[in-house]
């Protein structure tokens, strides 16, 4: 499971130790005198950002797994028995985090790491609003809901989406598939 983003974190720190390999010959050749100084600097420092910016993605990918697995274990706990939870759906643009199915409805669940806000809240709600409509298309007969789960301390909603925080999702769930009838 979340086999994508352990694949993006190891390609991005087997990138990163490539560079660093390579850092230095462009240095070492001007020093030997092939060719000037200051081409070698001009040759590694775009390595050095190169680095930096695979380190940093490295660590992205990273966090944003071990958020995903923290929370399928709160999910696992606090859904209830009757729904399916499945965890890393593929779709046609991309995957839904978590897929909670239960009687009628169908719950879609978006975990993000860090801050949301700016063009990256924007870029969530389009995401979502893509895997909505997939949803629907492939059941129709269900109601569909979605809410994206933040590693931030408040609940907040952004257009007609709600970003919920985690110590607040069991809630959520439960409050979107509880049924007229009383059952879960």
């Amino acid at each position: 499971m979340r086999y994508y983003l352990r694949w993006m974190e190891w390609k991005f720190k087997l990138l990163a130790v490539f560079v660093v390999l390579f850092f230095p010959f462009p240095v070492l050749l001007s020093l030997k005198g092939s060719f000037p100084y200051w081409v070698g600097m001009a040759l590694s420092l775009p390595l050095l950002f190169v680095f930096l910016n695979c380190a940093r993605r490295a660590e992205n990918y990273k966090a944003g797994r071990k958020v995903e697995e923290y929370v399928e274990g709160i999910l696992k706990t606090c859904v209830p028995f009757k729904a399916l939870l499945k965890s890393d759906v593929k779709i046609k643009y991309g995957n839904i985090d978590f897929l909670v199915m239960h009687e009628e409805k169908v719950l879609i669940l978006e975990v993000k790491a860090g801050k949301l806000k700016g063009e990256r809240l924007k870029r969530t709600y389009e995401q979502v609003q893509r895997q909505i409509e997939e949803i629907r298309k492939r059941f129709p007969q269900k109601e569909v809901s979605a809410f994206v789960i933040n590693t931030g301390e408040k609940s907040f909603y952004y257009k007609d989406l709600k970003i919920v925080c985690i110590k607040e999702m069991c809630y959520e769930i439960l409050g979107i598939l509880h049924t007229t009838q009383g059952t879960l």
